[in-house]
C-alpha cells in the first residue's frame, strides 16, 4: 500500500465514534424531554392538575423524566464543544436551557423519597402558561443548533 492510499484510507468509525459525532443526542435528547414537560403543563391546563397527577404524572413517571434529564444535562454539557454557536445569543441561550433542565432535575427526583407529585398542586395556573410558552421557545432553540463538521472537531 503507498503511502497516498495509507493517507486516504478512510478511518473505521466505531458506535462510540458515531455517537459523538451526533453530539451524544443532546439535542434529541432535550427536545424529547422539553417536549414532555410541555405536554404535562399543556395537559395539566387542559384537564387539571388532579387528572394530571392520578394519570399521567405519577411518581414513577416524575423520577423517569428526572433520570432523563440528568442524561440532558450531561449530555449536553459533553457535546458543548461540538455545537457551531452562529452568535453569543445562540450560545448564552443554550447555556440558559442547560441550567434550567440541571436546575429543574432535583424537584422531579424528589418523586422518588416522597413518592408524591403533589408539588404542582403549588403551582399558579399561569405558571403553566408560561412554561407553554417558555418550552416551545426552547424546542425552537435547540433545533436550530448545528453540531461542528467532522473536519472542524477537536
Amino acid at each position: 500500500m503507498t503511502m497516498h492510499a495509507l493517507a486516504t484510507a478512510p478511518t473505521r468509525r466505531g458506535p462510540a465514534a458515531a455517537y459523538r459525532a451526533r453530539g451524544y443526542l443532546f439535542r434529541e435528547a432535550m427536545v424529547t424531554g422539553i417536549g414532555f414537560g410541555l405536554y404535562l403543563h399543556l395537559t395539566g391546563l387542559l384537564i387539571g392538575k388532579d387528572p394530571l397527577r392520578a394519570h399521567i404524572l405519577t411518581p414513577a413517571v416524575d423520577v423517569a423524566f428526572g433520570i432523563l434529564m440528568i442524561y440532558i444535562a450531561a449530555a449536553s454539557i459533553a457535546a458543548w464543544g461540538l455545537v457551531e454557536f452562529r452568535s453569543r445569543w445562540q450560545r448564552r441561550i443554550h447555556a440558559v436551557i442547560i441550567t434550567f433542565v440541571t436546575v429543574s432535575i432535583p424537584i422531579h427526583l424528589a418523586a422518588l423519597f416522597t413518592h408524591s407529585t403533589a408539588y404542582i398542586n403549588a403551582l399558579p395556573r399561569w405558571y403553566s402558561m408560561g412554561e407553554v410558552v417558555l418550552f416551545s421557545a426552547f424546542i425552537y432553540a435547540e433545533t436550530h443548533l448545528r453540531l461542528r463538521s467532522n473536519e472542524a472537531r477537536p
